[in-house]
């Protein structure tokens, strides 16, 4: 295990993600400190992605800083390589609480075969420009700003073009890592993508809160622009599903998410207008 600081001052990806006037740690960020803990306790073997990756409890930084601990558990074989349940957890007073979790997959080498990529129906034509996207649908500020197009969709997906993200050291003063393990601009880029999608098929704006499968096939995402294709379910009143394909200029599959899932509820969207710490609108 090891203590790492959230720290609203030096974590620019906080400033910059505040639903509701709190800045909230990313899903994507905290899968990559997952991974991290994970690689950090077997060294030697590479991440190749996880399994069951769950927010039991937002991290919400009400103050200035908010301390937490990763946690590794000894590795697991497994048909693939080896697994490793990592947590993020918080002290609530005297207690300490699991706040995100996941089973990281670590591998001796990454897989020599990769699946096909696919590209999602997205027909339609999408609405709105990207600057009214930020402006009135989702609460991202200028830093996590990562979709540069949106390509089209439809009722069954939507698929849009994403910057990739720069290194850890414009994300954190002091960062844990020297480099990424996946790629959390363009990983935050695909639920920002459902944030849309939701919102258009279904009404109302989403969070995510649960990814089943993500399985990488590139130890880097590089430096250009990836195309992510989302195909789209809805599942019951209040909640939606997808499988993503992260997909490189050539077509190339660099990333898959099978089985992930959101949470749609109409009053995010008065939470996501308050998007600066302390509850301004901007």
């Amino acid at each position: 295990m090891f203590d790492f600081e959230l720290n609203l001052n030096e974590n620019t990806c906080l400033k910059d993600h505040v639903i509701n006037g709190d800045a909230v740690l990313p899903m994507a960020v905290a899968a990559e400190l997952l991974a991290h803990a994970a690689t950090l306790r077997n060294p030697g073997l590479q991440f190749a992605g996880y399994d069951e990756l769950r927010v039991l409890k937002g991290l919400v930084i009400k103050n200035e800083t908010l301390p937490v601990t990763l946690y590794a558990a000894r590795p697991r074989k497994c048909e693939e390589g080896f697994k490793v349940t990592c947590e993020i957890r918080s002290a609530i007073g005297e207690r300490e609480i699991t706040n995100i979790r996941a089973d990281v997959l670590l591998t001796e080498r990454l897989p020599a075969k990769v699946p096909a990529a696919v590209r999602a129906d997205a027909h339609l034509v999408y609405p709105d420009s990207i600057n009214e996207v930020y402006q009135n649908h989702l609460f991202h500020g200028e830093f996590l700003k990562a979709l540069q197009i949106v390509e089209g969709w439809s009722e069954n997906g939507i698929i849009a073009n994403s910057l990739t993200a720069l290194d850890p050291t414009a994300w954190f003063a002091r960062p844990p890592m020297l480099r990424w393990h996946t790629d959390p601009m363009v990983v935050d880029a695909a639920y920002q993508l459902m944030i849309l999608w939701t919102t258009q098929a279904c009404g109302a704006p989403s969070l995510p809160s649960f990814a089943r499968h993500y399985r990488q096939y590139t130890s880097s995402f590089g430096s250009a622009p990836v195309t992510i294709s989302a195909r789209t379910r809805r599942s019951g009143a209040m909640m939606a599903s997808a499988d993503i394909d992260f997909i490189d200029a050539s077509g190339k599959l660099l990333a898959r998410i099978e089985g992930y899932e959101c949470t749609i509820n109409e009053n995010l969207r008065n939470a996501f207008k308050l998007r600066s710490v302390g509850g301004a609108e901007k």
